[in-house]
């Protein structure tokens, strides 16, 4: 007898107010893990927003750094030349 099948009977063996709590209780269970899958997805989203926001700070820097760059070429033709 398989573990699902020796549950249901074992269930159907309890009387109407136990199979209510029971219901109770595996509803209890399924709404925990909800909650669980939620938080650890809101815990990946966190993850992500802070890794496309350092994405983004490294553009920044980086588009800072050529004009930068763009500058002081300038200024080394204007001084050569």
């Amino acid at each position: 007898m398989t573990r699902e099948k020796f549950k249901q009977k074992q269930f159907c063996e309890l009387t109407r107010e136990e199979q209510f709590k029971a219901d109770i209780a595996r509803k209890d269970e399924i709404i925990k893990n909800r909650e669980y899958m939620l938080a650890e997805k809101e815990k990946e989203l966190n993850k992500l927003e802070v890794e496309l926001n350092l994405i983004s700070a490294i553009k920044s820097a980086t588009i800072l750094l050529q004009s930068i760059q763009i500058v002081n070429l300038e200024k080394m033709i204007e001084l050569n030349g």
